[in-house]
Formats: C-alpha cells, sequence, structure tokens
C-alpha cells in the first residue's frame, strides 16, 4: 500500500510537459476594443484559454461554463481566463462585452479577444474551426474542436482538455504544476 501511495505522490508532483510555445505574437481587440498583443502582453501570467463563438448553440457554451466553473474554484492572483472568438467577423468587441456580461464575467479575470489574427493563433492550438459558407445575417454553424488549454507564464501550451467535459480538480491540480 505504502508503494501505491509514493507512486501516486510522485506522479500527481510531476511538472507538465511542454506541448508548445506560442511562437507569434498577435494583435486581437478584446472586449473593450482595446489592442491586444498576445500573448506578449499577459507574459508572467497563467492563461485557461477557451476557444469559441458567441452564436455556438451546443458546444462553447459549455467551453464557457466549465471555464467559469473553474474560475470559481481558484483565487489564483497569477491566472487568467481567456476566451479566443475564431468568428472574428460576428463577434466583435462589443458582442463579446455582452457575452461577458450575460454571464457576469469579472473583467479583472476575463478577456475575451477577437480579430482577424485569431485565425493564426487557433493555429498554434491545433484548434480547427471549419465555417459554413453563409451569409453574415443569416444562421450559421461552425464546426470546431472542443478545447481547452493551459498556457503556462512564458507563453508555453502545457495541456490541452476537452472543454465540455471539464475535469476541474485535474486542471486545479495541473495549474499549480506550471510556473
Amino acid at each position: 500500500m505504502k508503494v501505491l501511495i509514493y507512486i501516486f505522490l510522485l506522479i500527481s508532483c510531476q511538472k507538465l510537459p511542454v506541448i508548445s510555445e506560442i511562437k507569434g505574437n498577435y494583435k486581437l481587440l478584446n472586449q473593450d476594443s482595446s489592442l491586444v498583443n498576445f500573448p506578449l502582453d499577459y507574459k508572467g501570467k497563467k492563461l485557461i484559454i477557451g476557444f469559441i463563438y458567441t452564436r455556438c448553440p451546443d458546444i462553447c457554451p459549455m467551453i464557457t461554463e466549465n471555464m467559469i466553473k473553474l474560475s470559481k474554484k481558484t483565487n489564483e492572483k497569477n491566472l487568467l481566463f481567456v476566451l479566443v472568438s475564431f468568428d472574428w467577423q460576428r463577434d466583435k468587441p462589443s458582442v463579446l462585452k455582452k457575452y461577458a456580461n450575460i454571464r457576469e464575467l469579472d473583467f479583472s479575470r476575463w478577456i475575451l479577444l477577437t480579430g482577424e489574427e485569431a485565425e493564426n493563433l487557433i493555429k498554434e492550438f491545433n484548434v480547427v474551426a471549419i465555417k459554413q459558407p453563409t451569409n453574415v445575417d443569416t444562421i450559421y454553424f461552425i464546426t470546431h474542436t472542443d478545447r481547452i488549454s493551459l498556457v503556462d507564464g512564458k507563453g508555453r501550451i502545457r495541456k490541452n482538455y476537452k472543454g465540455s467535459e471539464l475535469n476541474i480538480d485535474e486542471i486545479l491540480s495541473d495549474i499549480k504544476k506550471i510556473e
């Protein structure tokens, strides 16, 4: 029994591997229409990043809700929650702000980002978003990766999670394993 406890402690204390480093510096707009250099402006901060679009009828609300649940379980000062829209043509800053306000997101801990350069950013995270060719005013769907990512203070992607089925205890443990 002591051996099993030792193995469990050893595994749970291990650092997370680096999946990749965010290579680009992307110019995006936040929910207040302020220009953000991502990830440079957040250097030194741990990030929980979800990829969504605000008109999503299924997966994105679950991703957002799981991130909200996670945010309520941690008070870590060096942790920010980031939602990146891959539908920058429709998800303008004012739309993101409304999305955040409806969910009562605290802007001291939450950042919502949009912009044309988000397309290249999501590629760095290996997130796929396939937009149906429709005009802007119609109902549309985007088939996309169900993803939340953990990024360390050096801009390195450390772990990816299925956003719609997030294991909150797992990610809380993982946050403690990174700097």
